[in-house]
């Protein structure tokens, strides 16, 4: 058999065989454009946490608080439906799920 790497990559695989997905193509791009700009969140977070001079990381945590996450979060949230809890509203995707993981990852490491 196969061997699959990317977790990204197999957690799309896999829900392209359930309703976990999304309906539409538009739905699809919809969780796929939630999910990547949360990943392009993460990235600049990681960086402030990476840095090991501790003036270096607070002048950036600083710089990362006040200008970067505002819009990365900005951009999540107008992303978001009205008509539910859920990236999509009313339907549980992988992109929820992806969300949650990240969650509890990044507040109970």
């Amino acid at each position: 058999g196969r061997v699959y790497c990317q977790s990204l990559a197999i957690t799309r695989y896999v829900a392209s065989f359930t309703d976990f997905e999304g309906e539409t193509p538009d739905e699809k791009m919809c969780v796929n454009m939630f999910v990547e700009t949360l990943y392009d969140l993460n990235a600049r977070y990681d960086e402030v946490v990476k840095e090991k001079d501790q003036s270096i990381k607070a002048r950036m945590r600083e710089i990362a608080y006040e200008s970067y996450f505002p819009v990365f979060l900005s951009k999540l949230e107008g992303m978001l439906s009205d008509s539910g809890p859920f990236i999509l509203g009313d339907r549980m995707t992988w992109g929820d799920i992806v969300v949650m993981s990240f969650l509890e990852l990044k507040t109970n490491p």
